[in-house]
């Protein structure tokens, strides 16, 4: 399961940055927008996996510290992926 979450917030945080790299064509606020929604959605869902799951409350949140972890990989990977990303360019 909480592959799939990882999986899932680095589909959209890459389809939103590059879509916003593409719009505005500057690659450090996408950059920061990738970083930004990793966070939000990936510090969310441990969030609620420890709220909805009772076996968790009463280990500790060690087994969804993995979401956490995640974060900075997840971030760093789509910092690779708009390196590859060609913005709109500026045509004279």
């Amino acid at each position: 399961m909480y592959y799939s979450i990882i999986l899932f917030s680095f589909m959209i945080s890459t389809i939103i940055s590059v879509l916003f790299l593409k719009k505005k064509s500057r690659k450090l606020w996408s950059m920061l927008i990738a970083f930004g929604l990793n966070t939000v959605i990936l510090a969310f869902a441990t969030w609620l996996s420890y709220y909805i799951d009772e076996e968790e409350r009463i280990s500790g949140i060690g087994q969804s510290m993995i979401l956490i972890f995640a974060i900075p990989i997840v971030t760093w990977v789509n910092f690779f992926v708009l390196t590859f990303v060609k913005s709109k360019g500026i045509k004279v």
